[in-house]
């Protein structure tokens, strides 16, 4: 019984210790948003996925996910 204690109490603080070593600060804020020119859907089921700005660690660079924004299917189930 006082093992477990123990051993719950060296995990929380070990999970503590990581929380507080993770934070990570930004003040510079992202650009303005890209416009992006959506072209007709190849189906109904085909959705659009926009890019977005994301940190780097030394400023913001443009994802475009799959490799450029486009439309991809929708999940099914």
């Amino acid at each position: 019984m006082v093992l477990k204690r123990v051993i719950g109490l060296i995990f929380a603080g070990a999970l503590a210790f990581s929380a507080m070593a993770g934070e990570i600060v930004i003040r510079i804020a992202p650009p303005r948003m890209v416009i992006e020119k959506r072209g007709h859907p190849p189906s109904r089921n085909h959705v659009w996925i926009q890019g977005y700005h994301n940190w780097d660690g030394q400023h913001y660079v443009w994802v475009q996910e799959g490799g450029n924004s486009h439309r991809g299917r929708m999940p099914t189930g």
